[in-house]
């Protein structure tokens, strides 16, 4: 029963994205979405049911978050996500994972964490 009512209760909880899936969905298409979407959890039989909505999801998400954009291993978080939810219910979870919980500035500034892991790790080792 739990597991019946988590998408319910995972959308109750998440604020309203600022750009509406409906707006986005298909904006653009991403050479870089095609490519990670045939490596998504290769070996999960129910992953191959949803690929066409984890694209719709992938570019909705890079098209609503610019400044963002497409990053890579958001498809195995979507596909994750996708097997409870649908298509917009997944995306507004996205979206406010990323946007209003500031995920996306760890994804933004990946080269940055890079960079202050290997003057920890030179420092103290």
């Amino acid at each position: 029963m739990a597991d019946k009512l988590r998408p319910e209760i995972w959308t109750l909880l998440i604020t309203d994205p600022l750009r509406k899936f409906e707006d986005v969905k298909e904006k653009q298409e991403l050479k870089e979405i095609d490519l990670d979407i045939s490596r998504t959890i290769p070996n999960n039989k129910n992953v191959k049911v949803i690929l066409g909505d984890l694209r719709i999801v992938l570019n909705a998400i890079a098209f609503a978050i610019p400044k963002m954009g497409y990053c890579q291993g958001l498809n195995f978080i979507s596909a994750t996500l996708l097997l409870k939810l649908d298509s917009e219910r997944t995306y507004n979870v996205l979206f406010h994972i990323l946007y209003f919980k500031r995920h996306m500035d760890l994804l933004i500034n990946l080269s940055s964490i890079h960079s202050k892991i290997y003057a920890l790790e030179s420092r103290f080792l």
